[in-house]
């Protein structure tokens, strides 16, 4: 079964910096649908890796 957002829903976002070093970031993403103010249903998840250029001295 498949939970999906529909317009109106009100939905939470949660990101977080799993690592971070001198050149690589790693991050995850949750998106869930709200239930009486609390988090419920996860709609969707993401990850997403990012190369931290160093600035040049």
């Amino acid at each position: 079964m498949s939970i999906r957002a529909q317009l109106g829903d009100t939905i939470e976002i949660e990101a977080l910096a799993n690592k971070v070093g001198r050149s690589m970031a790693f991050t995850t993403i949750r998106i869930s649908k709200l239930v009486d103010g609390k988090p419920g249903p996860m709609v969707a998840t993401a990850s997403h890796t990012k190369y931290i250029q160093q600035a040049k001295s």
